[in-house]
């Protein structure tokens, strides 16, 4: 009888040790599978993205059939209504003056639209004679925006000249890593995460962008080719918070991308900003994606249609994309629009 008990008391506890052994294992499988579930999400409108480019450039070019959602809401506000900015980082190098000089000036006279917005620029030159600040001011006045904003980049230079990116030992960067920084902290300046500033130009308590319904990001020698046939109505879509460019995984395009400004997350901005610094490797398409993470895992982002990427990816452009940089353009401006 003493025997038969011992057995049972066994059996018992070897159930009770199959059962939390069986709970342990399902737990540990909830984990993971909402741990891979949550990754999927994260990337889902890259993976996306990956898939639908080659039937982009294959596909006509509207509105409804490149985007990412299927939703095709569009705002009942007119182009008159929409405020828009345009966001342009330029050091002033001769190219880009040269841009701005022969190109800008006609794209502008032939979309009404770019007449009504207003254009924002970080010059992130090293010169600030007062006679070469005017003369690149009344340039840019010159070019036919509703309003002109300069934000100099010196004026912006403590929040991250003291922060982690500077090494502890003296050590420098190269002449890439720099330009890899300075394409960064033209999207660390704009947002209140940085350190407030008091200038003569600006006292910056909040994002430069809050005044505006859409900002588009680009440079000087990132041309419009066309804006009436997606691009504007993208804008006007109520579904969307961004366009972007697909690069890689983990990465988003930065020669061109236009975004609602309640839709960026400026903080996660500052925080990958810092992550590269701690690593001294500073790369601009993988610091802009935590910013659209959030568009990006809730579906609310149009990629560009018919993009083709050039000189090894760094070059947005294809015949038929709407946006265009190639410096070989430029002895085609005024009328570069079919080149």
């Amino acid at each position: 009888m003493k025997g038969y008990q011992v057995q049972a008391n066994l059996e018992q506890r070897m159930s009770w040790s199959t059962r939390l052994w069986w709970f342990v294992g399902v737990l540990s499988f909830c984990l993971y599978y909402d741990g891979i579930r949550s990754f999927l999400r994260e990337y889902s409108s890259v993976i996306r993205g990956r898939e639908l480019q080659p039937q982009q450039q294959q596909r006509s070019n509207t509105a409804k059939d490149h985007l990412v959602l299927e939703n095709d809401e569009s705002d009942p506000a007119t182009n008159d209504d929409l405020k828009l900015a345009l966001y342009m980082t330029t050091h002033w190098s001769d190219e880009h003056e040269a841009f701005l000089r022969s190109c800008w000036p006609a794209a502008v006279q032939r979309f009404p639209q770019l007449q009504q917005a207003d254009l924002i620029v970080y010059d992130t030159s090293s010169t600030r004679t007062g006679v070469h600040d005017k003369e690149h001011y009344h340039l840019l006045q010159s070019l036919g925006f509703h309003n002109v904003r300069v934000y100099h980049a010196q004026d912006y230079e403590h929040a991250w000249t003291n922060s982690t990116a500077n090494s502890a030992d003296g050590s420098t960067v190269d002449s890439e890593q720099i330009k890899q920084q300075g394409a960064i902290t033209a999207m660390l300046a704009p947002f209140p995460f940085a350190p407030p500033v008091t200038t003569t130009t600006t006292n910056d308590t909040a994002s430069w962008f809050d005044d505006y319904d859409w900002v588009i990001r680009l440079n000087p020698d990132v041309l419009f080719r066309n804006v009436d046939d997606w691009i504007l109505p993208t804008l006007h879509n109520t579904t969307v918070d961004a366009i972007v460019i697909k690069y890689y995984p983990g990465a988003l395009h930065t020669d061109f991308y236009a975004f609602r400004p309640h839709a960026i997350d400026g903080h996660a901005l500052w925080l990958k900003y810092h992550k590269q610094a701690k690593r001294k490797h500073f790369h601009a398409e993988t610091h802009i994606h935590p910013g659209f993470a959030k568009v990006l895992q809730r579906r609310r982002a149009a990629w560009l249609p018919n993009v083709t990427l050039t000189d090894g990816s760094a070059r947005v452009g294809g015949p038929h994309c709407p946006v265009v940089h190639a410096h070989s353009i430029l002895s085609h401006c005024p009328n570069y629009f079919d080149y």
